[in-house]
């Protein structure tokens, strides 16, 4: 393994710009990658040694302590910055080979994403009052609500991404670096028309601002929602809305791979966790439309409910 090479910042520096052109990481994504390899740059400092001085064990090692302290998601997602890390620090021949390859990620629970109800959800929208922070407040939730974006996305519109006459929006360089169009209902185009009226907005300006009268940040975003869902739901996130996007949509009866093209997913795999969240009102809807689905008195369950299958 070599042990010559670049000091530490000059590494993660470059490894940051590699990441940004490469992937196209949003700042939270971004972040992200680079906290877990300072977390583990620590952790090899404590051993008196250098990034690329690293083993197959002391990967090994940070990760089983990691997993004494953080959930099986956290500890996951460290592991693919290292490992994302190193095969970089391969591909440009600072390393012989990749010590994190074998190492096992923790195993992750099968837990479905918490959603809002649609009667919660309008609740909620309902909430912001008509100042001029609660104007900017209604047009995040619908806008979020509305069209299933990812937070980094939003913070990241500009006036030329939003048409409110067709009711389209402009997603650029989402998640993997690709462009989309997703659609925006009547709530979220008033809510936002209520917003922008008092503003000349130009097509390179933001469409969110925040305190500072700056680029609103994804931070500020993850108060507003939480702020509002505790009211009426519970402790939530902008990815909460985004779910709940997804399932009503499913729910209403669309089409899977249309919400897949909407919500940006590379793979439809993806987008097919929302078929367990939807399958309550898939059941009721083949309930009343099969007319052979109803027993004489009695009411069927749904798949799972009593006997169970061999």
């Amino acid at each position: 393994m070599t042990t010559d090479g670049p000091a530490k910042d000059e590494l993660v520096a470059e490894y940051r710009r590699w990441l940004e052109s490469a992937f196209g990481f949003s700042g939270h994504t971004l972040r992200a990658y680079l906290t877990d390899l300072e977390l583990f740059a620590q952790f090899l400092a404590g051993q008196g040694k250098e990034l690329l001085e690293t083993s197959r064990d002391d990967v090994r090692a940070f990760i089983e302590e990691q997993a004494m302290e953080k959930a099986p998601a956290s500890v996951g997602r460290r592991l693919a910055s290292l490992r994302s890390f190193f095969r970089h620090c391969v591909k440009k021949k600072l390393l012989e080979a990749d010590p994190s390859a074998g190492v096992r990620s923790p195993k992750l629970p099968g837990r479905l994403p918490r959603v809002m109800g649609i009667p919660q959800m309008a609740s909620m929208l309902e909430l912001p009052n008509d100042e001029d922070r609660g104007l900017r407040d209604r047009a995040v939730l619908e806008l979020l609500y509305g069209s299933g974006v990812r937070v980094s996305e939003l913070v990241s519109l500009n006036g030329a991404d939003l048409n409110l006459r067709s009711g389209e929006l402009r997603v650029r360089r989402g998640k993997g670096g690709k462009d989309r169009l997703v659609f925006i209902g009547a709530s979220a185009v008033e809510a936002l028309g209520r917003y922008l009226e008092k503003r000349s907005l130009g097509e390179e300006d933001p469409i969110f601002l925040g305190p500072s009268g700056r680029r609103i940040c994804d931070r500020t975003i993850r108060r507003i929602v939480d702020q509002y869902a505790r009211l009426v739901f519970n402790h939530a996130s902008p990815h909460t809305l985004r779910h709940s996007f997804a399932t009503h949509l499913l729910e209403g009866g669309m089409d899977l791979r249309l919400i897949q093209t909407l919500l940006g997913h590379k793979t439809l795999k993806t987008t097919q966790k929302y078929t367990h969240l939807g399958i309550d009102a898939l059941w009721q809807s083949y309930m009343k439309a099969h007319p052979r689905a109803k027993r004489d008195g009695a009411s069927a369950g749904k798949p799972g409910d009593g006997a169970k299958e061999d």
